[in-house]
């Protein structure tokens, strides 16, 4: 005959059956969650290894980032022997790369980029400058340098003035807008007899007028640096600095998603650039130049030029 307190150690036993099913299912539950987990995420590294090494993505991804700060940011690049590039599960893709510009003879760290890239396409960027940003404002379409049959602002009137108060002893980065669009050699020809040295040129391509394209949409200047080189390990064959640029500017065109992606809102034009350049040639009409600060400052002053925009200033460093 059952007692009572039978009644209550069988209760007791049982809850302690169903407690321990309870942690067996739950203990089960997460071997079962790590173990997928643990599946998942190197099919998912791979997948997105496989992803990016298909038509060599992540080689694009990198020069496509090269060539637009090449053609589009005067006297700013990325140096192509310090790019940090990590892969990430599902699709994702993280880049970063010092940024430096020219000034003087000394070739300086201007700040870094950094990209974001997952599921193949959503792109969270960040460009941080350690130096004055140039004088370029591309949702108000303010510019570093001027179209010559358009009214100087006042940002680029007053850049003589500035060049009186910088000491002597000094040097000086400076962005010169031309009375009109002259061929390359002419241009070389107008600053021979000063001691400065040529870094960037911003190239006519019939957009520069209104700076829109014909969809609308707002454009970037374009341009190449004088010394313009291929990125190490890419396709680029043309070693002349302008055929190089027409070569660049060509790739960017077959680029179009990635080019978009980094650019957002802000057109390139290619095929349009593309054609007004193989029906007219390379006319420059502004130029960015580093030397000596008194040097610029003579320079400033022949009809030639009709504004200036004055960047970095850096203490002695000419050795030219």
């Amino acid at each position: 005959m059952k007692t009572e307190n039978d009644s209550y150690i069988n209760n007791d036993k049982q809850n302690k059956i169903i407690m321990s099913a309870k942690r067996k299912a739950r203990w089960n539950t997460i071997l079962l969650m790590l173990s997928i987990i643990f599946l998942i995420l190197p099919f998912g590294y791979l997948s997105t290894v496989i992803y990016y090494k298909v038509n060599d993505r992540a080689n694009n991804e990198i020069f496509v980032l090269e060539t637009i700060y090449s053609l589009t940011e005067p006297n700013l690049q990325v140096d192509d022997t310090q790019i940090e590039l990590e892969f990430t599960p599902f699709f994702g893709l993280h880049l970063s790369a010092p940024l430096y510009k020219e000034i003087g003879s000394e070739t300086l760290k201007a700040g870094s980029y950094d990209s974001n890239l997952s599921l193949g396409f959503k792109r969270n960027e960040s460009v941080n400058l350690t130096v004055k940003e140039n004088t370029m404002n591309l949702r108000d379409r303010e510019f570093s340098f001027i179209y010559p049959n358009q009214d100087i602002p006042s940002r680029l009137m007053n850049g003589l003035d500035k060049l009186n108060e910088i000491p002597e002893g000094t040097v000086t980065e400076a962005f010169l807008s031309l009375d009109k669009s002259y061929a390359p050699k002419e241009v070389e020809s107008l600053l021979s007899d000063y001691d400065i040295k040529i870094v960037w040129n911003a190239v006519d391509t019939g957009l520069e007028d209104e700076m829109i394209d014909k969809d609308g949409s707002v454009v970037t200047p374009i341009g190449y640096p004088e010394e313009n080189t291929a990125p190490s390990n890419s396709s680029f064959t043309e070693e002349d600095n302008k055929d190089l640029f027409v070569e660049q500017l060509n790739y960017l065109d077959t680029q179009k998603k990635i080019t978009t992606s980094i650019m957002g809102e802000v057109s390139i034009a290619s095929k349009e650039r593309l054609d007004y350049i193989n029906q007219n040639g390379i006319k420059i009409y502004g130029v960015v130049i580093t030397g000596p600060t008194k040097e610029i400052q003579e320079l400033g002053t022949q009809e030639e030029i009709r504004g200036i925009h004055i960047g970095e200033v850096e203490f002695w460093n000419w050795n030219r």
